[in-house]
């Protein structure tokens, strides 16, 4: 019996040692729905974060994550290999290039990718 409630508080100890937190990263080369689809998308397939809500009239992304299974920086680099720029880090050229002619950067609607192949 003794065993089992060793066992019973071992598990709780764990669970409550878990750490979320809430960072809001900025997204500003985001521009419609699909972009905010593609990058909660990604963000939430992510292990680690609990929650992902893409805000593109305020260019920001809201994501609640574990800090022990997950980085800030790795967070940035999710949503930088999705195609868009997170805080400072630019977005992959090559994912960008292949978003739908919507999610592109004025600039970068007249070549390649999704919808916009010449």
């Amino acid at each position: 019996m003794n065993y089992l409630l060793y066992i019973i508080f071992l598990i709780v100890g764990c669970v409550a040692h878990s750490s979320y937190s809430t960072a809001i990263i900025r997204t500003p080369t985001t521009r419609c729905s699909m972009c905010k689809e593609t990058i909660e998308s990604n963000l939430s397939s992510t292990k680690g974060v609990k929650s992902a809500t893409s805000d593109i009239l305020n260019y920001q992304t809201e994501i609640t994550y574990n800090s022990n299974r997950i980085t800030l920086e790795d967070l940035e680099l999710v949503i930088a290999k999705s195609g868009y720029q997170a805080n400072k880090v630019k977005a992959d050229s090559t994912a960008h290039m292949n978003l739908h002619m919507c999610c592109r950067l004025p600039k970068d609607k007249k070549t390649g990718g999704k919808n916009g192949r010449k």
